[in-house]
């Protein structure tokens, strides 16, 4: 590899590591973008109409404490 191929592998992790942080950790970015990252892949027929709704409530669900109660993809509650 010469170096122009490796900065560009470094830039690319760089800037996806970026855009992971900004759509953890902004909550409104989640909200807009969820539902149109979701209409963007069905309108290009990666995802089916379904699909779509469910994805677009993953995408735009908030994250960190409280989010598990609403869907309940972290297993049974624990029962005190």
């Amino acid at each position: 590899m010469n170096g122009t191929a490796e900065l560009f592998i470094v830039y690319t992790i760089v800037a996806a590591a970026a855009l992971y942080a900004l759509w953890r950790f902004v909550p409104g970015l989640k909200k807009q973008l969820g539902p149109r990252i979701a209409r963007t892949l069905r309108a290009l027929h990666l995802i089916s109409p379904q699909r779509e709704t469910l994805l677009a409530a993953k995408l735009g669900a908030a994250s960190g404490c409280g989010s598990c109660d609403a869907c309940g993809a972290c297993g049974p509650k624990k029962k005190p």
